[in-house]
């Protein structure tokens, strides 16, 4: 049986989303930032807005160096 704790209860933690502009991506960045954690997307672009952003080129394996920096999960 799996161990469940309440999202509300969690430590705040520094999150980078894969996917964030579909619609389970904006919704669980919404969710999280309502519950005050720091969000970050990876992505195949860039995008402008409030959120930090990083690029994701799969095709060639290659990704920003500094989207990793300070993320926890």
């Amino acid at each position: 049986m799996f161990k469940t704790t309440k999202i509300s209860t969690v430590t705040k933690k520094n999150i980078l989303i894969t996917g964030a502009s579909g619609l389970i991506g904006k919704r669980l960045t919404e969710l999280l930032l309502q519950k005050g954690h720091s969000v970050a997307h990876l992505g195949r672009s860039a995008k402008k807005g409030t959120i930090p952003s990083f690029v994701w080129n799969v095709e060639q394996q290659k990704m920003d160096a500094n989207a990793l920096t300070g993320i926890d999960t």
